[in-house]
């Protein structure tokens, strides 16, 4: 009943708003952004020739700093209609779009790929928000532009850089159970070198209560071994000049955390430390009628875990090093094509690991775009080659997308094969209990969808509907000795609706007002014939609908706002047998900004699960009750 009249209000809301459009000014709009490193500049195209097309939701430096978000994850499932998978306040997070899960979605940075050949995803909760100015979500498949594991999206972080406001902001944080946070931003111009700088330090305990239903009866209980700390630095040089842009960035984290593992078991001192060093060099030179891109980057990556319990102390290390260069060429003022060759190099150590394994990745592609009368075609077609030690593979993904520019309204069309190749951990994993499988084949998917978008000086709003099917899924079962191991079993599939609606507007000279709202729903079935239990079942972990709305209205120096976040059942067994409950967490902030002695001073009540609700996101991982979060920025404009 929640979830059917979850859907109806939701639906009934967004399209009401859709069609009525009118009254306010646009604001933040949910996909009318493009990624900044592959716009058009040079010709009349008016869209990216990457992903002019597809549904895109951006999440604005206005938005990012905002939001209580500390890190992506949370930053993620806040402000966007997307499942985040959270495993309690500290551990892993990762984003499920579509139907796919985490490490079916590709993380760049800049750009330029973040995730482990290794893990095959990125843990979203050891990315800061506060080194970020901006977020894209790509939702749909992406092997077409930037390779494997983009299957059901991408996502694309873009870091405090050239465009950052001059001056500095020092922002101190207290919390519930122990947290307290400090970060600094910092970001100058001397001549054509612009600097930028960005640091954070997080402490949190995470011993708080919540009610553990696994007891009869039902008790009320503290979290324990749930505590955290990281460091993160970020730093970037941009040099500027006419016709090129040279940029060098750098990124160092390092954190330690406990895991508390499920309620009802024990609490065993299991922890988790994460260092990870990435430098990255970004070279543009532009041109009469195009631009070409030359791009490297260097990441070492670090995981050490430990089980006393199971007598564990291990320490993995993964190293990776990519290039890339592409030229992009205006052929007339309708007609532009991009092409390039991308390469990488990755090695991983870890104890189970069979031996140290080697991978080398070498990719052509070529995007480009068309302008025939009001129809804007955006083909892109990729051939990667994956080499490994013992085995490799090879994909060609492709795609074609539209958009039909009717006065206010546009209308998206698109079709994608994308491919995900095996991780390392997939094909050569030896550790207790469980087994890599070498014979791995890639998982493809095949995505379809068509939307519009209705845009004008007072509001924003899109509709998209999607298909989605992923073929020959990896997917980890045990067997009758119970030793777990990967084999290409399964077959998904996935329809569903994305809707959004955006808009704000001036009440009189003194007050604002802004509302936003995104709702997905997703109806995905595992329709494999190898597997007649769960055959026909809603895959695990994806729920139905997930919607987020929010509302703030400012009167001189200050603002209050609420949002709300609606998740709704996720199934925690292949064959439909348990469920987790939906649940909605209502929260509001208020505040204001005054300015001393030229210095901008804000304040900000953050009110986190307004309404007390007793959650979990994933299965035993239980979520913070109600608290209050504090808030203090200090701004030193550079005048």
């Amino acid at each position: 009943r929640f979830g059917l009249a979850m859907f109806r209000t939701c639906s009934t809301l967004l399209v009401v708003w859709i069609l009525a459009t009118g009254g306010v000014a646009a604001q933040e709009v949910d996909t009318v952004y493009v990624l900044p490193e592959v716009t058009i500049e040079s010709s009349r195209l008016s869209l990216s020739s990457r992903d002019a097309g597809a549904r895109m939701t951006a999440v604005t430096a206005a938005a990012i700093g905002a939001s209580s978000a500390r890190q992506l994850n949370e930053l993620l499932a806040t402000e966007a209609a997307v499942f985040v998978r959270q495993y309690g306040a500290v551990g892993i997070g990762g984003v499920s779009l579509r139907g796919t899960g985490p490490s079916q979605i590709s993380i760049l940075i800049d750009g330029h790929p973040l995730a482990s050949p290794q893990l095959g995803q990125v843990d979203l909760s050891l990315v800061p928000s506060v080194m970020l100015s901006g977020v894209q979500v790509i939702h749909g498949g992406g092997a077409a532009l930037f390779g494997s594991s983009a299957i059901g999206g991408v996502v694309n972080l873009s870091t405090v850089g050239a465009a950052e406001q001059e001056g500095a902001t020092v922002t101190s944080t207290v919390g519930p159970w122990g947290e307290r946070a400090a970060a600094a931003r910092y970001s100058a111009r001397v001549g054509q070198i612009h600097m930028a700088l960005a640091a954070e330090a997080l402490h949190m305990e995470g011993d708080f209560p919540f009610t553990n239903t696994t007891r009869f009866p039902t008790a009320v209980e503290r979290r324990q071994n749930a505590d955290r700390d990281t460091r993160n630095v970020m730093a970037s040089l941009t040099y500027l000049r006419d016709a090129a842009r040279t940029r060098l960035a750098g990124w160092l984290m390092t954190g330690e955390r406990g895991l508390p593992g499920i309620v009802g078991s024990p609490t065993p001192d299991e922890r988790q430390w994460d260092t990870l060093q990435r430098v990255w060099l970004r070279h543009e030179m532009y041109h009469r009628r195009g631009r070409s891109l030359v791009q490297a980057a260097y990441q070492r990556s670090e995981l050490r875990y430990r089980n006393p319990v199971v007598d564990i102390d291990q320490e993995g290390v993964t190293n990776t090093f990519s290039v890339e260069f592409s030229h992009r060429r205006g052929l007339g003022d309708r007609v532009e094509i991009q092409g390039g060759l991308a390469g990488a190099s990755h090695g991983s150590d870890h104890p189970g690991l069979v031996t140290r394994s080697r991978q080398n990745d070498v990719a052509l592609f070529v995007a480009g775009g068309v302008i025939t009368g009001p129809v804007s075609w955006y083909p892109s077609v990729r051939s990667d080659w994956i080499l490994r030690s013992h085995t490799g593979a090879h994909a060609i993904s492709g795609s074609l997308r539209s958009r039909t520019d009717l006065g206010p309204w546009y209308l998206k069309t698109g079709v994608e094969r994308s491919f995900r190749a095996p991780t390392q951990n997939d094909l050569f994993w030896r550790g207790t209990g469980a087994i890599g499988n070498e014979n791995l084949k890639p998982e493809y998917g095949t995505s379809a969808d068509a939307g519009v978008e209705f845009v004008t000086a007072m509001t924003s709003s899109e509709v998209t509907f999607f298909f989605q099917s992923v073929r020959d899924q990896i997917t980890w079962l045990p067997n009758s000795k119970g030793v777990w191991s990967p084999n290409n079993i399964g077959r998904v599939r996935s329809v569903g609706v994305e809707m959004s609606a955006s808009g704000a507007t001036n009440v009189g000279r003194r007050s604002r007002l802004e509302m936003h709202a995104k709702y997905t729903y997703t109806h995905s079935r595992d329709v494999s014939d190898t597997a007649p239990l769960s055959s026909g079942s809603t895959i695990r972990y994806v729920p139905a609908h997930v919607a987020v709305a929010s509302i703030m209205v400012q009167y001189r120096s200050l603002f209050v706002g609420t949002s709300l976040r609606a998740v709704g059942k996720r199934y925690v067994t292949s064959d439909g047998s348990a469920w987790l409950d939906p649940y909605a967490v209502a929260a509001a902030r208020l505040g204001g900004r005054w300015t001393v002695s030229g210095a901008l001073i804000d304040t900000t009540v953050f009110l986190d699960n307004l309404l007390g609700a007793n959650f979990e996101v994933m299965s035993g991982y239980p979520m913070p009750p109600r608290h209050v979060r504090i808030r203090l920025a200090i701004t030193f404009p550079d005048h």
